[in-house]
């Protein structure tokens, strides 16, 4: 196997999972909407990635195939990565719905800052 085409998955899978602005959007449409609002929020965000690196082949015939085939690729990993951030946004606003789940999400964010406040201040300056 290539050692550019290596190079290229793993660099593409750490920035297919670094949160941004897609992933905001797809929680605001499973928080909104539900399930089928945020899939449509997926295929509009892959199909955009590969426009855009299609768009951005244009001209450069000798790299046309492999650019279109790591495009592909790219995309591919973004969409099962959305789909599964997607479920899991989906479980987690069902989750909160319930009084039980409310409560410990508040408890789990409650002493999270409290550990923060304390942290800073013990903080040295």
């Amino acid at each position: 196997m290539d050692s550019h085409l290596i190079a290229f998955v793993v660099v593409a899978g750490l920035v297919t999972v670094t949160p941004g602005a897609d992933m905001a959007l797809v929680a605001r449409h499973v928080f909104g909407g539900g399930r089928r609002p945020a899939l449509f929020a997926i295929l509009g965000i892959c199909l955009g990635c590969l426009v855009h690196a299609a768009a951005s082949a244009v001209g450069r015939a000798p790299v046309l195939e492999r650019s279109l085939l790591l495009a592909g690729v790219h995309v591919g990993m973004g969409f099962v990565w959305l789909c599964a951030y997607a479920a899991l946004l989906e479980r987690f606003a069902s989750l909160l719905r319930t009084g039980a789940g409310r409560r410990r999400a508040q408890a789990v964010t409650g002493t999270v800052l409290a550990g923060l406040g304390l942290r800073l201040a013990l903080e040295r300056r």
